[in-house]
Formats: structure tokens, sequence, C-alpha cells
């Protein structure tokens, strides 16, 4: 088995305000192995006005695993579904893999509201690898069809080495351009040092 439960408050202006908390919400998902090549599972998120809830399945081939979910939300009177069926392999050399979801127009959970944009269509690949033991790279290429703002395609491609035993550097670059012509890059780099006594302090960098 594999579960977590949580109920808690609703940050609504989260980074911006703090000790700032709304209606309460309640997270929870259970898996469960039923043998060596299937494991099945629910999600349930809700609060006073909305309950999003589903099924999702996990199935081990010959050659990596392929997964399907699906969920059902009702928010404040709207309603709306969502899916994803997804294939991922990982091994000594490497990973990858690609998954659909599916969204409505008014699909919710706790981090989205039915009346915000979201990708309603989004298809991605991803792949990683490792250069020597301290040295990974991972990318990521997406396609997505949002509700108001139109197609999204964005390619992301992240390194992290491992400079230390406590010491570890991640850079992340970005390139994202939607139908009306507009591109924006960005990157990121973070550096991560962990104290002895389990304590730990990172310093990151962004530009757009």
């Amino acid at each position: 088995s594999d579960y977590g439960y949580a109920l808690g408050f609703r940050r609504d202006t989260f980074g911006t305000t703090s000790f700032d908390y709304g209606e309460p919400v309640f997270l929870g998902h259970h898996r469960y192995g039923f043998t060596d090549k299937f494991t099945g599972g629910l999600r349930l998120e809700a609060s006073l006005k909305m309950a999003s809830f589903g099924p999702w399945a996990t199935f081990r081939l010959p050659v990596g695993e392929f997964e399907l979910a699906a969920a059902l939300s009702h928010d404040d009177g709207d309603t709306g579904g969502a899916g994803s069926v997804g294939y991922s392999f990982s091994g000594l050399l490497g990973s990858f893999g690609a998954q659909l979801r599916l969204m409505s127009n008014r699909y919710a959970n706790t981090g989205l509201g039915a009346a915000t944009d979201r990708p309603t269509v989004q298809a991605m690949l991803f792949a990683g690898f490792g250069l020597g033991r301290n040295i990974s790279v991972n990318s990521t290429y997406a396609v997505s069809s949002y509700r108001d703002r139109g197609r999204l395609d964005t390619l992301t491609l992240q390194a992290t080495t491992r400079l230390s035993k406590l010491a570890s550097l991640a850079l992340l670059a970005m390139r994202s351009s939607d139908e009306q012509g507009a591109t924006t890059y960005a990157a990121f780099g973070t550096f991560s040092f962990v104290f002895d006594g389990g304590a730990s302090v990172s310093v990151g960098y962004e530009r757009r």
C-alpha cells in the first residue's frame, strides 16, 4: 500500500502573503499493489464547494510501465472531467516516456478552479540520462492547447550535478512559444548545500 491523507486550510495567496488561510481542504490518495504487474488507486480532493475524485491504474509491461487515470469534478455548480494515459521506462542508462492528458473546460481540483484557463489537451515527451555518476540530464517537450490562451509549445532542459557529498548544482533552460508568435526564454540556477545535522541552504537565480 501507498497512501496519504491530509486535512488543512487553503493558502489562496501563497508566495505573496503569510498566514492568510481560506476554507478547509481534504487531500487523499491510496494505491494498492494487487499483483507484481498491476497497481490500482483512488484519489479524492474536496473543499466546502468543490470535490474531485478518480481512479488510476498502473500496469507493468515486459519493457516499462503503462498508466491510466481518470477524474470527475464538481465545483460550485460546474462539472468536469479529465483523463490521462502514459508510458514510461527507467533503466540503468536512462529513462524516457510519453503522456497524453485531456481536461474538460470546467474540470476542477484544489489547484485549478473551474473558471481558470487550462490545457484541454496536452501531449508530452520526456527523456533523461546520466553522464558519469554525478551528472544527470533531463529534457521535456510539451504541446498544450489551452482553453483561452490557445496553443503553447514548451521545451525544457535540466542538468543536475553533485559537486560533493553535501553540495549540488541544478541548471534549467526553457523555451516556450504560443500561437500568436510570442516566445519566452528562461534560465534558472540553484546551488544547494546540506549540513551534517540535516539543515540545508539553497541559493537560486532566475532570468527571463
